[in-house]
């Protein structure tokens, strides 16, 4: 692994993408600011407000893209190529069309996800891993406690390794591992679930 590692946090920081009518009726979701964008959603998912489409990287700082307040619709055409790309302000990602009754709508930000307990989220799209080299031991495992701004994974973005560390609510200081919902390697979404845990 590369010696190159830069902390991430996974407290949010969000941007709400702009939103445009078109002129055939459908939605164009636009950039809010230059930077590097990463999309993580598919054709033909459902998005709602809040739903988290990627992320914006500008100043070395991470930003969760999400769906603009009133706007909801399936993604109809991806304008970003690559896994990333350069995006100027105000710039075209998406189009969303009309949502019809029974397609699946993508996960808000808020969204409780299933089953009970604290969960540790990916900030990125990326390779997680659940250890600093093939040979060291996991970060974690499950039955283990875990502290506030203890490193739980890396996860791997353009060969830069960065460290992910527990941020849970701030009535807690520690929690017990319940459950490693993402295997060592593998590929992750932004947003997505790595840890469950509880309470001690």
């Amino acid at each position: 692994m590369s010696p190159h590692v830069e902390p991430v946090r996974t407290s949010r920081r969000v941007l709400a993408l702009l939103s445009v009518r078109l002129d055939d009726g459908a939605t164009g979701l636009a950039c809010p600011g230059p930077g590097l964008v990463s999309l993580v959603r598919d054709l033909g998912e459902a998005v709602v407000p809040g739903s988290g489409v990627g992320v914006l990287v500008r100043d070395e700082q991470w930003f969760r893209l999400v769906v603009p307040a009133g706007t909801t619709g399936v993604i109809r055409t991806v304008h970003m190529p690559d896994r990333w790309n350069t995006c100027q302000h105000g710039q075209e990602l998406l189009v969303l069309g009309p949502w019809q009754a029974g397609d699946g709508i993508a996960a808000t930000d808020d969204e409780q996800r299933p089953g009970e307990g604290i969960y540790v989220h990916s900030p990125t799209h990326g390779t997680f891993y659940r250890r600093s080299a093939p040979e060291a031991p996991p970060f974690v495992e499950p039955g283990q406690t875990v502290r506030r701004g203890q490193t739980i994974g890396l996860v791997e973005v353009m060969k830069c390794f960065s460290p992910i560390a527990f941020d849970p609510p701030d009535d807690l200081d520690a929690a017990r591992v319940e459950e490693i919902l993402a295997e060592d390697g593998t590929e992750v979404r932004s947003g997505q679930p790595l840890l469950r845990l509880a309470r001690p």
